[in-house]
């Protein structure tokens, strides 16, 4: 590599951001042997927290077990700065981790950890244009720094075209209120790529007095934790309770005639007034009330994310049940930006028109920091294969849920920022948090991304489980191991295996058919009712989840056998 502010300076792959997609690709790509530089913004805010400092639960906890199959930083760094534990699904298939870490701890630690990546090296710029010869990428930054890669991972998360929106003020901006990358966006359009825009937001931090804790509801954290990695940390962590509460009906009087931005935001993680438009026969909402570290006094109001003006979310927080007179220290905004629209990445986070060219994190048009970290290291892992020549590495919708999550960023048309949710599966009963390590070995094994200690882990565990499920005798069963063990049983002696729901295609919808009166999810409720399948196979070509499907086939069953009975009752 030459240095110097006119001299290109050369990699085999270059990552734009350094926020969760982007440490995840740098780590991933420079762990497999590529010289790889990260350009960021700011090294001071690198793997930031911009919103909840909570992560996992049923999904997206599920996607950092697996991430952290293939080697990851982010469940690594959550399990040694959380301050609360918890778990959803109890011992079901469904069960996942969930944390809340202290977010300053672990904005150091993750900083701490990639810059000490071998073959890693990070430089504070502001990339503004970006073009293609043959053989390579070249930059150009701000600072009149070029660089030049065979790969290029563009990883710039909510600063592509920024707009912040923060007390009826509006500036180019990301999270955070840093620096708006338009120059880039400029770029990328240049290159004939389709842009769409997302708006996404947070909620404000506040101070609250003692008096308040009194009204909240205690949410107690797992004294024995079931952790978001499988290398379980050095010490258990001192942990805390975090709270929750509720929006009353002063607040809905205060709110009525608010309307929501017209760029479309996160369906599952919505703003308070994209809550009270979509839900009207609610009369509350939940808030939780999350702390931000063990040393500090500031809470995060999870539940309450708004870009009003000042005055009105502090009579916003003040009308929350508790929070009467708690103090707003940070207000709550919103972000619109960029994001690549559909048909226009591979499954492996390539672009389709612009060889070499990877996406990752929320300029796929994903929302979330686990969704960010698995398309950043699938991001990564591609570009340093592609960068010495080698084939891609396509991650399996059948085996995992970060093959969902390409899949689905890959093929399907977004009307709004994705999440993972374990519906997304078509057999989300095989795809447990205890068994992630089992089904990505193939891929962290062949491609050296764990090391050799505990890929044999990995395989012994195996061994074990599918000795004691056969019924041998088996020692040194781990909690873990029994789960996963007494999980597989209960598959099997329900039937749970995945089914073919094409043989139930020719079974007839009515048209008149009330949907409300079947349990699926809402987002599924929507796309049927808007689309009126008259057959089964026309349900399946929407697209909705297989679970989706079989509850759909299973309540027009159940209406037939109770048509076919009254018909025999008649005829007596």
């Amino acid at each position: 590599m030459v240095s110097g502010k006119n001299k290109k300076q050369t990699y085999d792959v270059i990552v734009v951001g350094g926020g969760h997609a982007g440490c995840e690709a740098a780590s991933a790509a420079a762990r497999m042997g590529a010289q790889t530089l990260m350009v960021t913004t700011s090294l001071d805010t690198i793997g930031l927290l911009a919103c909840s400092p909570s992560f996992g639960g049923p999904g997206r906890g599920h996607l950092l077990r697996e991430i952290d199959s293939l080697g990851a930083l982010m469940p690594f760094v959550i399990d040694r700065t959380a301050i609360h534990f918890r778990h959803s699904g109890k011992d079901s298939p469904k069960w996942a981790p969930f944390a809340i870490c202290d977010r300053l701890h672990y904005h150091r630690l993750l900083k701490n950890e990639i810059e000490n990546i071998k073959n890693l090296t990070i430089t504070q710029d502001t990339v503004e244009d970006i073009s293609k010869n043959k053989k390579s990428w070249n930059l150009l930054s701000v600072a009149g720094q070029r660089f030049t890669a065979k790969t290029l991972v563009i990883a710039a998360g909510t600063f592509l075209k920024g707009r912040t929106k923060q007390n009826n003020a509006s500036q180019k901006a990301g999270r955070n209120n840093e620096v708006s990358a338009d120059a880039l966006a400029k770029s990328l359009k240049g290159l004939g790529l389709k842009l769409g825009a997302f708006r996404t937001g947070t909620s404000p931090t506040a101070i609250i007095p003692e008096t308040g804790f009194k009204e909240f509801d205690k949410q107690f954290f797992e004294k024995k934790p079931r952790y978001c990695s499988f290398v379980k940390p050095e010490k258990e962590p001192e942990q805390t309770e975090t709270f929750k509460t509720f929006t009353g009906s002063k607040l809905l009087i205060l709110l009525k005639d608010q309307q929501a931005d017209k760029e479309r935001g996160p369906r599952y993680c919505p703003s308070l007034i994209d809550k009270l438009q979509r839900f009207p026969e609610k009369k509350r909402h939940p808030v939780f009330i999350q702390p931000e570290g063990l040393d500090r006094r500031e809470w995060f109001l999870n539940g309450l994310s708004m870009d009003l003006d000042n005055e009105i979310q502090q009579q916003i927080v003040g009308l929350v049940a508790g929070l009467e007179g708690a103090k707003i220290v940070r207000y709550g905004y919103s972000v619109s930006y960029y994001f690549l629209q559909e048909s226009q990445l591979f499954e492996t986070m390539e672009c389709r028109e612009n060889e070499g060219l990877f996406f990752a994190g929320q300029v796929t048009g994903s929302n979330g920091y686990e969704e960010a970290a698995a398309t950043g290291i699938m991001a990564g892992i591609n570009a340093a294969l592609k960068a010495c020549n080698k084939e891609a590495v396509q991650i399996s919708s059948e085996t995992s849920y970060m093959g969902v999550l390409a899949r689905d960023l890959a093929t399907k048309k977004l009307g709004e920022p994705y999440r993972m949710l374990l519906s997304r599966a078509t057999n989300a009963h095989e795809l447990r948090c205890d068994n992630a390590d089992i089904r990505m070995m193939g891929v962290s094994g062949r491609l050296k991304l764990i090391d050799r200690k505990r890929l044999a882990q990995v395989k012994a565990k195996k061994v074990r489980i599918e000795e004691a499920v056969t019924g041998k005798t088996v020692s040194g069963l781990t909690p873990e191991d029994k789960r996963e063990i007494a999980t597989i049983r209960k598959i099997e002696n329900y039937g749970l295996k995945s089914t073919n729901v094409k043989k139930l295609n020719e079974m007839a919808i009515p048209r008149t058919l009330d949907y409300s009166k079947i349990d699926v999810s809402k987002e599924a409720r929507e796309k049927l009712n808007r689309f009126r399948p008259v057959t089964i196979e026309e349900a399946i070509r929407l697209n909705i989840p297989e679970n989706t499907v079989k509850a759909l086939a299973l309540y027009l069953q159940r209406k037939a056998g109770q048509r076919e009975n009254v018909s025999r009752e008649t005829k007596k």
